[in-house]
C-alpha cells in the first residue's frame, strides 16, 4: 500500500524535549491512535503533521491531496445551521455552485446527520457536533484527516457509534486521533504511544 506520510526524525524542544527523534511511516488508509499521557507531545506532534508547528529537527514527507484538522473546540460556527456551516467550508475551493446541495447532503446522508441539516449548531449536542466537524472536514474529500481527542465531550455509547464511523471512514482515508481513551486504543488499527519524546508502535489485531 502507498505510503502517504512519513515522520523522519522529528523533534521539538520548548522548555524541555517534547519530541525526541521520531519516526514513522503511516499507510494509506486506517486509523491511528497517538496515545500518551497529558504533556507526552501528542497534540504538538498533530500539530507538526498538520503544519500548525515546525519541528526543530527531522522532517515530514508527504503524498497526499489534502489534509483536515478536526479541533477538540469543533471551531463550528452556532449561530448558523449545519448547512451553512458547510456551504462555508464549499466556499474555498472550486466545486461550482451548482454542485453544492449534492455534495453536502452526500456527506451529511455518509455521517448520518442528514436529519440536522436544517438545525442550529448551537442546539446540538456534543456528539452531533463531532460529526459536523467530521462532515467538514470530509466534504473537500482530504487523504488524511486528523482529529484531536474527538470523544473527549461525549458520553460512552456515543464513543461507540464515533469510534465505527471513524472506523469506515478510515477505509478510504487516513485518520490519525490523538487520545486518552482506551476505547479508542482498543479499536484503532495501529496506536502510536508517546513515552519521554519517542514513538512505540503497537499493531492490533482485529
Amino acid at each position: 500500500m502507498e505510503t502517504k506520510l512519513e515522520l523522519k526524525g522529528i523533534t521539538k524542544h520548548f522548555k524541555h524535549s517534547v519530541l525526541s527523534d521520531c519516526h514513522f511511516v503511516f499507510r494509506e488508509t486506517g486509523l491511528y491512535a497517538i496515545y500518551g499521557i497529558s504533556g507526552s507531545g501528542k497534540s504538538t506532534l498533530l500539530n507538526i503533521i498538520a503544519g500548525f508547528e515546525t519541528p526543530d529537527g527531522g522532517e515530514i514527507l508527504s503524498n497526499y491531496n489534502g489534509l483536515e484538522y478536526v479541533m477538540q473546540d469543533h471551531m463550528l460556527l452556532t449561530n448558523v445551521t449545519v448547512k451553512e456551516n458547510l456551504y462555508i467550508k464549499l466556499n474555498v475551493s472550486d466545486k461550482p455552485t451548482s454542485a453544492y446541495d449534492a455534495v453536502i447532503q452526500k456527506v451529511c446522508k455518509q455521517l448520518r446527520i442528514e436529519k440536522l441539516i436544517d438545525e442550529k449548531v448551537s442546539v446540538l449536542s456534543g456528539g452531533e457536533k463531532q460529526r459536523v466537524s467530521l462532515a467538514r472536514a470530509l466534504i473537500n474529500t482530504p487523504d488524511i484527516i486528523l482529529l484531536d481527542e474527538p470523544t473527549s465531550s461525549i458520553d460512552h455509547e456515543l464513543k461507540i457509534e464515533l469510534i465505527q464511523l471513524l472506523l469506515e471512514l478510515s477505509k478510504e482515508h487516513l485518520i490519525i486521533v490523538t487520545t486518552h481513551d482506551p476505547l479508542i486504543k482498543e479499536h484503532a488499527d495501529t496506536t502510536l504511544f508517546l513515552e519521554r519524546g519517542t514513538v512505540y508502535e503497537q499493531e492490533v489485531s482485529r
